[in-house]
């Protein structure tokens, strides 16, 4: 008898291991049934496949696709007395629409102001007309058909050739 309960136990903790869940499949049916400024009702029906387990409850996750991401990876490539060039890479999410441009704004680093230098399609530019000796901060802000991401900054940034003044011209 004992050798028969044994048994019997071993089968049916054997078949308990072997009884697996998994994640449920997607809802069905899923529609925006009544979509207004602040709300929305959405409706759909249980998945086909419940993952071997039953549905306790549902995860309705939103995203904004309002705005660009911040961009990456902003540098200065080339900076003198007169010029700056920036250098970005695009933000790795787009917000749900392709990216049309940037907005790259400048400052002098002791002012509050930030004023528009540019706007271009391009992850880079020339900001010119800076003053020698004065220091600079710039931000860059991408931009797609939601609006513009949040800037991403960098700075202060001293406009000076980088070899120094040059004083003595020699011709030949």
């Amino acid at each position: 008898m004992r050798s028969y309960l044994r048994s019997a136990q071993e089968r049916c903790s054997s078949f308990l291991l072997a009884l697996q869940t998994d994640t449920p499949g997607p809802p069905i049916n899923f529609v925006f049934e009544d979509v207004r400024k602040n709300s929305v009702i959405c409706k759909w029906e249980p998945p086909l496949d419940d993952g071997g387990s039953e549905i306790l409850n549902y995860v309705l996750e939103k995203k904004d696709n309002t705005k660009a991401e911040m961009v990456l990876d902003l540098k200065p490539v080339v900076t003198n007395r007169k010029m700056c060039l920036l250098n970005w890479s695009d933000p790795e999410d787009d917000g749900g629409s392709d990216i049309i441009g940037f907005i790259v704004e400048r400052k002098d680093a002791k002012m509050h102001t930030w004023r528009l230098a540019i706007d271009t399609e391009r992850s880079k530019c020339d900001i010119t007309g800076l003053v020698e000796g004065q220091e600079y901060k710039f931000r860059v802000s991408a931009k797609n058909k939601f609006g513009t991401g949040p800037p991403v900054e960098i700075g202060p940034i001293l406009a000076v050739d980088p070899l120094g003044k040059i004083t003595n011209f020699m011709f030949f």
